[in-house]
């Protein structure tokens, strides 16, 4: 009795383990319905290997959900893997800087310059990117192209660029 006991007051009170299946990507995009939406619509409008800007964050966060569930690749993900695959963190500061200035900054040119420079085919708004950019340039994004996606219950946005 006293291991059972012991153990009880360790670990606090068993619990059956609720098994959702090998497929991780259920219970991640159930924890995030604005982005399980995007996840789902990209998967069944956007074929092929085209770059979706997403931002980017620290690992096995929540951010990249969209690059990590459909495959697509995007300009940069987790920080501290880019850094490690490019053994260094200087390549990935200056994509950080350059991802940060298509979301926030105002000179559309510039956008479309490295929207051009890193080939990008789509860009998404979804919550990570409204949680990192209190201003996010909405208005400027859409300049770049048209909205592909829209959902109205999470303000999520799906942008294809024009080229």
């Amino acid at each position: 009795g006293y291991v059972v006991t012991s153990a009880r007051m360790w670990i606090g009170e068993f619990k059956a383990w609720k098994y959702e299946g090998l497929d991780a990507s259920t219970t991640i995009l159930n924890n995030a319905p604005s982005d399980k939406a995007a996840v789902e619509w990209i998967n069944d409008n956007i074929p092929g290997n085209e770059v979706i800007l997403t931002t980017y964050g620290d690992s096995y966060t929540d951010s990249c959900i969209i690059s990590a569930m459909t495959g697509h690749p995007t300009i940069v993900g987790w920080r501290v893997h880019e850094w490690l695959w490019h053994n260094g963190y200087d390549f990935v500061a200056d994509r950080e800087k350059e991802v940060d200035e298509i979301y926030t900054g105002t000179d559309i040119e510039r956008k479309r310059e490295l929207c051009g420079k890193y080939n990008v085919d789509y860009i998404y708004v979804g919550n990570e990117e409204y949680a990192k950019y209190t201003t996010v340039d909405l208005e400027g994004l859409q300049s770049l192209g048209t909205i592909a996606y829209y959902n109205n219950d999470y303000m999520s946005y799906v942008i294809k660029i024009d080229k």
